[in-house]
């Protein structure tokens, strides 16, 4: 990718390369992106489910220390909870 930016001496609009993104030259480098890219986003969407079960699991948990810590402090459960 390409943009513009102004020399300080002149003036003048100078076309520089981004550095942090380079076009991609090889027809094989870019398969190779986009491939990794698919099994990247594939992996995400087939694991979403089991993270989401963890993240649950963990705030039950959570919820059920602060839960006993509360009524050992003195709640009723209802408020506890």
């Amino acid at each position: 990718m390409m943009y513009a930016r102004a020399s300080p001496s002149n003036l003048r609009l100078v076309l520089i390369e981004s550095p942090w993104q380079k076009p991609a030259s090889d027809p094989q480098e870019f398969e190779m992106k986009s491939l990794r890219r698919f099994f990247s986003r594939l992996n995400s969407w087939a694991t979403r489910e089991c993270d989401d079960q963890h993240l649950r699991e963990e705030i039950e948990e959570t919820l059920a220390l602060q839960t006993a810590e509360d009524i050992s402090a003195g709640m009723s459960p209802g408020e506890a909870r």
